[in-house]
């Protein structure tokens, strides 16, 4: 290439070098020094022979190798330490320098691995540095920078980017990301069905493209304030739907500071779609003028989407009824899967709002198609669950229906009816306003029909603030006729104030003429009637401007709140309440509870509880169904409540368990009043299905004075109280007292309670065994019975008469049964596995209660032992009392009958003690007789027990069943019984209980 000749301007190096420095910058070994003393790595490539010329040392020192890494050949040390998928691209990398200029340069990125194994990016910059005679690239020089740090940024920016995606695209609302020009970057999926479009391909990427034309300036002016101030900004602006009409957006423009380089080069725009408030404010100005109407189909709709939405439901329907056709309802709006359907009648006979309309409250939580088979929109849409609420006038007649509907069964029935008779009542006050303003679509003009279909109040006035209009929701809310509003001053006419009276709130029309700007709407607000009636209303001005621009008056809408206001307070009561009873609920009882307790703390009063549990409730409920029990709680309450007083206050505390609250009364006078509420009961007569139903209650009272401790304490008395009541016969009353040794005993079991599960869980409880001697010297039929105790913290032994009781009254009982056989079961299996017990006859009894009988899943568990732990089922002997036997007699059977068919057998312990024993002998079908020791102990002394001894003996030997002596304590006692022909004995005599701490004192018991 030719050089280009010196200019005039042009200076020579010899002009600003000095000969010294000339020399130096000839010296040959300058280009290495520079080369060594460079940061990077520096090298030279030969291109023919495919391998480098010249590296500079700053590779290995890079990686952190060795001196010893230093002596291997670059091209060695590449080949160790390059990436494998990098060193298959070195032959495309080299071929790309044929195809370019010498002053261009090739970029290209490779790993290389360190010495502790971690891989290295490095980024190369080469350009060709030598050519042969036919200008073919032979030797290329370049460059090498480790940019490890700087893909790790790379990378994190990436995770930053997606998680910014990933906000984005599932947020509800709009949101647009852009660089801070205003360059469009990102629109998530909100953003597209906000206008209409399902996915990006459907708008171009012109940010601007949807945005009015005349609002375009306003959105840019956003962003360029936005670059400047690095400030939030917000903009109203119009964009164009899909089907082509114009919606108002509300955007609010946020910079991104990026959470790595902290660089604040990026905008997030969050939009809402505020047609509907634009729409509002317009309608509220044009109907001053008479120009447009709004419909009251709209409230239904969004009341029909937001019940969709409240209670989950796949469809929510408001339906009227038709008075000229009393079998057809019309939907005045219905949402299916969030679509809005059309108006439509529907037949009323067939479905279950025919069961709804003028009634009350009901769902159906599933199965609703077999229900009502003649429902054909069920069968259509593919419905199996319903909930609706009636609907009615002012005047108390039917006016329609208000429901949801679901493919799946509905979870919780309850808290959904529970929303519908919220929606009722807001959904029966509108559809009356509706109808009302119908009626006066026939008598007035349509412009005044336009601005009382608002259903808000509107008036307005001059500059001066004086009334010049008002329609006719005003007039019902000011209490005074247009005829008397009209040319009156509205200081002096509309009397807003605050929730407590006062009148120091700021007039919205004041502020809206003075300031000429809209207000907003105002809430808190209290309109005063004429007549005295208030109503929540919240409200809001805005100013009328003539052709010039100028302000000439002014619009002030009120709307009436007042139902939400019902509802909140309709939300309150339910949550203070049973929903089924509409008593107060056990929460708010405590709360009264504890005011009462202050209360007599404070001024030392005294109040009184009666903690009211039914008695032969579980029989309608068992015999009828939870529904019956549910009407039967219905009617008791409201008899219930028209025995209270002012003050006093009743409640449900759960199930059929209620409380009353008596204040200021002395226990005297609280025992009266709760026997009169006894006798209520008592007297109550409930009818179902052609059956009558007799219930009691069993009545806790207890005093609350100064001394009484909390609430808790309170409630725990009261209810130790009616469960005395309870253990004492049944429908009485029982008073609580600290030194009442029935209460003492039974807090004493409530106490034993904890101890109990305490023991479950820690593996506290310990067994024993007492062998039972046979009386005809046969050892081969000794047999052991195994015995439970319990050990305190000390581990000391608690006897079972001090915890068993508690078990048994409590329900226990089930899970100690469980606890025992799987500990026999499995100290026994080593046993029985390695033929470690000899006695091939021998049993081993264990003791199942009555409540396990009649626990429905103790059968399967006990089978589920055997077959775990391997035991032979004819060698273990379940011993069942005979009172338990008799009270759960065909559990009892069924239980029986099941295990002997696997070769179990049975004892019926305390035997005699029942006074229907021999009767129920020849019904159960047991092995052993286990004589109760009540008639053992005293046989010697006492003719009588001698003969019952010997008369359930006979009877025994009759039928083919074995005999067992309880509580052979004395020699003469063991002898008797061996006369009496006895067949087994067990007792301190014979051998005292031992602690199953090993097969052999066992092996050893059973070989006596």
């Amino acid at each position: 290439m030719k050089s280009k000749p010196k200019t005039t301007s042009q200076k020579t190096r010899s002009d600003v070098v000095g000969e010294t420095d000339v020399n130096v910058l000839a010296d040959p070994h300058l280009a290495t020094a520079i080369a060594e003393a460079s940061p990077d790595l520096i090298f030279v490539f030969n291109l023919h022979a495919m391998r480098p010329v010249y590296v500079n040392r700053r590779l290995a020192p890079t990686l952190g190798y060795s001196a010893e890494a230093e002596s291997l050949s670059t091209e060695e040390f590449l080949r160790r330490t390059m990436h494998p998928d990098d060193q298959s691209q070195l032959p495309r990398w080299f071929a790309r320098f044929d195809s370019i200029s010498d002053g261009e340069v090739v970029g290209q990125a490779y790993r290389l691995k360190d010495s502790v194994g971690q891989w290295h990016w490095f980024q190369s910059r080469s350009r060709v540095f030598k050519r042969d005679a036919n200008g073919k690239p032979t030797h290329i020089i370049g460059t090498s920078r480790d940019v490890t740090d700087a893909k790790e940024v790379e990378r994190k920016l990436g995770e930053s980017e997606r998680r910014y995606r990933t906000l984005v695209e599932n947020a509800d609302d709009p949101i647009v990301l852009a660089d801070s020009s205003g360059r469009l970057l990102f629109r998530n999926p909100a953003y597209y069905h906000s206008l209409g479009y399902v996915d990006r391909a459907e708008l171009n990427d012109d940010y601007l493209d949807p945005v009015h034309p005349e609002d375009r300036a306003i959105v840019m002016s956003a962003f360029e304030t936005l670059r400047e101030l690095n400030q939030s900004q917000s903009v109203e602006y119009r964009a164009r739907h899909r089907n082509g009409s114009w919606r108002h957006h509300s955007a609010r423009i946020v910079p991104i500071e990026d959470e790595i380089t902290g660089d604040r080069s990026a905008v997030l725009a969050i939009i809402r779609d505020v047609t509907e408030h634009k729409q509002l404010e317009r309608a509220m100005e044009k109907a001053a003028t008479g120009l447009v109407a709004k419909s009251g189909r709209e409230f239904f709709q969004l009341l029909a989407l937001h019940l969709a939405e409240a209670t989950d439901s796949a469809c929510a329907l408001i339906a009227r009824s038709v008075e000229s056709k009393p079998d057809t309802i019309e939907f005045v709006a219905m949402t299916v899967d969030g679509v809005m359907q059309t108006e439509f009648a529907f037949p009323l006979s067939g479905t279950p709002c025919a069961n709804v309309l003028g009634q009350t409250v009901c769902s159906y939580p599933q199965g609703i198609q077999s229900l009502f088979p003649d429902d054909k929109m069920l069968v259509e849409l593919g419905f199996e669950s319903y909930a609706g609420a009636p609907l009615f006038r002012s005047d108390g007649s039917p006016s329609g229906v208000l429901a949801v509907l679901d493919r799946i069964p509905m979870s919780n029935p309850r808290l959904v009816e529970s929303l519908l008779r919220i929606f009722a009542a807001r959904a029966a006050a509108e559809l009356e306003r509706l109808d009302a303003a119908r009626e006066l679509i026939e008598q007035r003009e349509r412009i005044e029909v336009t601005l009382d279909s608002i259903g808000d109040g509107i008036v307005s006035v001059t500059r001066d603030g004086i009334i010049d209009y008002v329609n006719n929701v005003a007039e019902e809310m000011i209490g005074r006729s247009s005829d008397n509003l009209l040319g009156r001053h509205y200081l002096d006419e509309l009397s807003l104030m605050d929730e407590f009276g006062r009148r120091d709130l700021a007039n919205p029309l004041t502020t809206c003429l003075k300031e000429s700007r809209r207000t907003g709407w105002l809430v808190n607000y209290v309109l005063a009637h004429r007549q005295g009636k208030k109503s929540d209303v919240e409200v809001s001005a805005t100013p009328l401007r003539n052709s010039a621009d100028a302000v000439v008056g002014a619009v002030l809408a009120i709307h009436d709140i007042s139902a939400t206001t019902a509802m909140a307070k309709q939300l309150a009561y339910h949550a203070a309440h049973d929903a089924l009873t509409g008593l107060v609920n056990r929460r708010e009882f405590e709360q009264k509870l504890e005011q009462a307790l202050l209360q007599a703390k404070r001024t030392g009063g005294e109040h009184v509880l009666c903690y009211l549990d039914l008695d032969q409730f579980k029989l309608v409920n068992d015999t009828c169904g939870h529904v019956a029990g549910d009407e039967l709680l219905r009617q008791l309450s409201v008899l219930l409540r028209r025995r209270l007083k002012n003050a006093d206050v009743l409640a449900r505390l759960g199930g059929d368990e209620f409380g009353l609250l008596l204040f200021d009364r002395p226990i005297e006078e609280a025992l009266i009043i709760a026997d009169g509420f006894r006798q209520v009961i008592r007297e109550f007569r409930f009818a179902w299905e052609g059956r009558v139903f007799e219930i009691g209650v069993s009545m806790g009272v207890v005093r609350i004075t100064a001394q009484s401790e909390n609430v808790t304490t309170i409630l725990s008395a009261a209810d130790v109280a009616c469960y005395a009541a309870k253990d004492l016969g049944r429908n009485r009353i029982h008073v609580f007292e600290v030194d009442d040794a029935e209460l003492v005993r039974r807090r004493g079991e409530m106490h034993w309670t904890g101890d109990i599960v305490r023991a479950l869980e820690s593996g506290r409880f310990t067994l024993y065994f007492q062998p039972i001697i046979p009386l005809n010297g046969n050892r081969s039929d000794v047999h052991a019975e195994f015995l439970l105790r319990m050990l305190d913290d000390e581990n000391n032994i608690i006897p079972p008469g001090s915890f068993i009781p508690a078990a048994e009254r409590y329900n226990l009982m089930p899970a100690v049964d469980r606890w025992v056989v799987r500990h026999v079961f499995k100290s026994l299996a080593p046993a029985f596995r390695d033929n470690a017990i000899d006695c091939s006859d021998g049993l081993f009894a264990i003791n199942i209660s009555g409540t396990s009988l009649s626990d429905d899943g103790f059968l399967d568990y006990v089978r589920e032992q055997f077959h775990r732990y391997e035991i032979p089922p004819r060698r273990i002997c379940f011993e069942i009392t005979e009172t338990a036997a008799i009270s759960n007699l065909s559990k009892a059977m069924l239980f029986i009958n099941a295990l002997r068919e696997l070769g179990c057998r049975f004892a019926l312990d305390d035997f005699g003690s029942g006074l229907s024993s021999f009767t129920y002998l020849k019904t159960l079908p047991v092995d052993y007789l286990k004589i109760d020791g009540a008639f053992v102990r005293d046989m010697i002394d006492d003719p009588m027990d001698a003969a019952m001894v010997r008369a359930i003996q006979d009877i025994a030997h009759v039928m083919g069943v074995k005999t067992i002596a309880e509580f052979v304590e004395k020699k003469q006692v063991f002898s008797a019984l061996t006369k009496a022909g006895v067949d087994f004995a067990q007792g301190f005599f014979c051998a005292s209980p031992q602690p199953l701490t090993s097969l052999r004192g066992l092996k050893e018991a059973l070989s006596l």
